[in-house]
């Protein structure tokens, strides 16, 4: 997730930028939105990911710009944005609650994450490491269920096609403690 849309919260940030333990979301840092339907599989790619905090004092924000996804098919793009109501909540937010820590390169992360304007708390597990360049990596895979965020599985062709209601939700992020510029044209 290259450049997004946290324009708000970097303002915030961007005083403390340069204090210890501050981290910022760097290029190469992705998501994935893996579901099914009842007739195919289908995979969306977010690579407009933006992030700022701190861990130590858990606290930050994850932003994922819903009009950045792209499944790979227009109308799949299309219907996701409708889907999530890109117009209304243009943006995926996870606001960091906890870090805790379950081994050297692993640990579970707590906080509140909003789709389509309904927040849910969320438990989410994940593998960290430290990149020879500096930069810090955390992988991870978490499953939702559509209802849990009030969307109702989308259905095409007359209720012949449904997308099921469990997604995964995979993550691959790499933070550094540099102090970005703010995303043109993002808000």
């Amino acid at each position: 997730m290259t450049r997004p849309a946290l324009i708000a919260l970097l303002t915030l940030a961007a005083p403390v930028a340069q204090a210890q333990g501050v981290l910022h979301t760097d290029a190469g840092s992705t998501a994935m939105i893996i579901g099914s339907t009842n007739a195919r599989g289908f995979v969306c790619h977010a690579d407009s990911v933006w992030g700022a905090g701190n861990p130590d004092r858990e606290s930050g924000r994850l932003e994922v710009p819903v009009g950045t996804i792209d499944c790979g098919n227009r109308h799949m793009s299309r219907d996701l944005r409708e889907t999530l109501q890109a117009d209304a909540f243009p943006s995926i937010r996870f606001d960091l609650g906890r870090v805790e820590r379950v081994s050297s390169d692993s640990v579970v992360v707590s906080g509140m994450l909003t789709i389509a304007g309904i927040s849910r708390d969320v438990r989410v597990a994940g593998a960290v490491t430290s990149q020879s360049d500096g930069r810090w990596r955390l992988e991870g895979t978490k499953r939702l269920r559509l209802t849990d965020f009030g969307i109702d599985p989308p259905t095409k062709f007359l209720g012949l096609v449904r997308v099921h209601n469990e997604i995964d939700v995979r993550f691959d992020l790499f933070a550094s403690r540099r102090n970005p510029a703010h995303p043109a044209g993002n808000s």
